[in-house]
C-alpha cells in the first residue's frame, strides 16, 4: 500500500482533543520521526493536516456512543478537522459499564474493518493490543 493510500485511525478522546496527550503509535512499522515530532508539538488540526498531506486518508475511530455523532460532528466542523469517516460505537457495554474486553475488540475490529494500518490512540492497552496483531 502505498503512502497516498494508507489509511490512518486516530481516537477522539484524550488523543485527538488534547494536544497534550501522549501520542501513542499502533502499527507493524513505526511512522515518519518527524512527523511524529511535528505532531507532538502540534494543535490536533495541525496534526491531522500533517497526516492527511503525509499518508493519506484518515477515520477517526472512537468509543463515544452513536448517539454523539451530532455533537461530535459539530466540534470537528469548529475545530475545522477533515477526515474522511467517523466510526463510532454502535452498542452497548454488557450491563451499562464500561467493559475493558469488549472496548478493545471494538478498536480491534473498527481498524480490521476499514483497513487501518496505523492507529493513533492514548490508551497503552489499545496501542499494545493492536501491536500484537
Amino acid at each position: 500500500m502505498s503512502e497516498k493510500n494508507m489509511i490512518i485511525g486516530i481516537d477522539i478522546d484524550n488523543t485527538l482533543t488534547n494536544s497534550h496527550s501522549p501520542w501513542s503509535v499502533a502499527s507493524g512499522d513505526t511512522i515518519d520521526i518527524n512527523i511524529e515530532k511535528r505532531l507532538l508539538l502540534a494543535d490536533e488540526r495541525q496534526g491531522i493536516e500533517v497526516l492527511s498531506n503525509h499518508k493519506g486518508k484518515i477515520i477517526l475511530v472512537t468509543a463515544r456512543h452513536e448517539e454523539y455523532r451530532n455533537v461530535t460532528v459539530q466540534w470537528l466542523q469548529l475545530k475545522q478537522i477533515k477526515y474522511e469517516k467517523i466510526v463510532m460505537r454502535n452498542f452497548r457495554f454488557s450491563g451499562g459499564v464500561f467493559n475493558l474486553n469488549e472496548y478493545l475488540k471494538y478498536k480491534y475490529i473498527a481498524c480490521l474493518e476499514h483497513n487501518i494500518k496505523y492507529m493513533l490512540d492514548d490508551d497503552e492497552k489499545v496501542v499494545n493490543m493492536l501491536n500484537s496483531y
